[in-house]
């Protein structure tokens, strides 16, 4: 989804400012420091970001910024391994509004679940897929993608804003990306 964010130029400036900063006056371990530093700041913006809180309304401070702010990548990209270019989501047909989806994650050896089960599975990777309904309960829009971890949280890459972690699939649940609507399935490939 195409979808603004707050300050973006303004964080790069200040990651490239901070980058420059630890190569000037400290090694590795200072830049680790300052990324966590700038992470934390990040977090705090984004979780008292008014469009953020109202998009997201389960989210609060329960996430952590593991990614920069880019419009290089988005949350489908992400969730397929992908970080150089934007991958829109795919919504079928309203007879069939997951066969678009389906066809897209197929390609990467997923397959689909039959029910929501996003629960950690030793030797699989899962990615939850979340749409908008209409007022009948049926799908009208795919809208993003949660990648699950080995560890059994979830990243998302939030539109243009940051990659986050967060503990499940539903904290992103809400106005801006609806309910969490497919699971999709494959063995564990490493690459996140």
């Amino acid at each position: 989804m195409t979808r603004s964010c707050f300050g973006v130029s303004f964080v790069r400036w200040l990651a490239a400012l901070v980058f420059a900063a630890a190569v000037a006056f400290g090694g590795a371990s200072s830049v680790r420091a300052d990324d966590a530093r700038r992470n934390e700041e990040v977090k705090q913006n984004l979780a008292h970001d008014p469009g953020i809180q109202h998009g997201f309304p389960r989210l609060g401070d329960n996430f952590e910024v593991i990614g920069d702010a880019t419009d290089r990548y988005n949350c489908i990209s992400w969730s397929l391994g992908i970080t150089d270019h934007w991958v829109n989501p795919e919504t079928g047909p309203a007879y069939a509004p997951l066969s678009g989806t389906d066809r897209l994650y197929a390609k990467q050896g997923y397959y689909r679940e039959h029910d929501l089960n996003w629960r950690a599975e030793p030797g699989l990777e899962k990615v939850v897929v979340y749409a908008s309904l209409n007022p009948d309960g049926t799908i009208h829009e795919v809208t993003h993608a949660a990648h699950e971890e080995p560890d059994g949280t979830f990243t998302s890459k939030l539109g243009r804003c940051p990659l986050i972690r967060h503990a499940t699939p539903e904290a992103l649940r809400g106005p801006s990306y609806g309910v969490p609507v497919a699971v999709y399935v494959r063995p564990s490939q490493g690459d996140h």
